[in-house]
């Protein structure tokens, strides 16, 4: 499996560090010193299994990045009880897991098949209602105007 993941996300290109992963790749666009360019959702679909298993993200709080603090001691969200939340690039859904644990209707959103589909399991394993979609952040037809709080 991989060694040590390590991926760039720019925009919609995800640049994958080829010696770290074990996945045939190389017929993708562009190599250029060992990275390979795909697109983000390519990307995902490919290392999602291993990203999941090599990263911890909290269940217990909001996670804003590898080295920030959390929700619970930045307080951005403030009162989030009954309130509709959408994440858009939720990944495996620990956030909005999290949200919905905090007593918000939390709905996720992602790119990646892959991602999704680990969200929809890890839901489930924390028995929490969160509603997930496979999409691109530019074309959020499958919602009404106006529909979140957050």
């Amino acid at each position: 499996m991989c060694k040590k993941l390590q991926t760039i996300t720019l925009g919609f290109c995800t640049w994958i560090n080829v010696s770290s992963i074990s996945h045939k790749i190389e017929k993708e666009a562009l190599c250029l010193d060992g990275l390979v360019k795909m697109s983000a959702k390519k990307g995902w679909n490919i290392i999602s299994k291993a990203y999941q298993a090599s990263v911890r993200i909290s269940l217990d709080d909001v996670h804003y990045g590898p080295i920030s603090p959390g929700e619970k001691e930045l307080k951005l969200l403030g009162e989030v009880v009954g309130k509709d939340i959408l994440e858009i690039g939720c990944g495996g859904g620990q956030n909005a897991i999290v949200l919905a644990k905090w007593g918000a209707r939390s709905v996720g959103l992602d790119i990646s098949e892959e991602q999704i589909k680990y969200a929809r399991r890890l839901a489930r394993k924390h028995r929490v209602r969160v509603r997930f979609y496979v999409g691109n952040m530019e074309g959020m037809d499958m919602f009404n105007d106006e529909s979140f709080d957050i």
